[in-house]
């Protein structure tokens, strides 16, 4: 990666997780970036074309010279980092969980309500036991098997490359 592109990744994430939203939501507001896309830049896998830049500035209040070459931290308060840093463990933690029951080849819904460790999400809402509870009296207590994140964008990448 260039120089240019050193660090921008983490101040690209601390203003997308300082703004409270998901990588989806995030990306609808940088010129309609989609979740694939924003993850790529948060790990510095790729870099914001200027147009995109220039959104994700203003959407952080910065300069887009911060932003390109600026440190994360160095304009922050202690209070600010030390949100960013708990707001980064609770999505490092989620995300560590997501992880975990994408492995199993089946998830049940009973496991969540018998394992108070075990966190059950829908669009980043966290389902209490009398909504799992719901779900297993609408479902049966059938187990699904549903596709992993990679293999919905994946899908996705093939039929945007299709109607392209």
């Amino acid at each position: 990666m260039s120089t240019i592109g050193k660090g921008l990744n983490e101040r690209i994430k601390m203003i997308r997780i300082k703004m409270g939203m998901t990588m989806e939501e995030f990306g609808k507001l940088v010129l309609d970036a989609n979740k694939s896309v924003v993850s790529k830049w948060e790990k510095g896998l790729t870099v914001p074309n200027n147009e995109r830049l220039l959104r994700i500035a203003e959407l952080g209040n910065i300069s887009t010279e911060y932003l390109l070459s600026g440190n994360p931290f160095s304009e922050l308060t202690r209070e600010e980092v030390a949100a960013y840093e708990v707001a980064e463990t609770k999505w490092q933690k989620k995300h560590w969980n997501i992880k975990q029951y994408q492995e199993k080849i089946h998830v049940r819904l009973e496991d969540f309500l018998t394992d108070s460790r075990r966190n059950f999400y829908i669009s980043d809402h966290k389902l209490t036991n009398e909504d799992i509870k719901m779900l297993i009296a609408l479902y049966g207590g059938k187990e699904k098997n549903y596709p992993s994140d990679e293999e919905i964008e994946k899908e996705y990448e093939e039929i945007k490359k299709k109607t392209c």
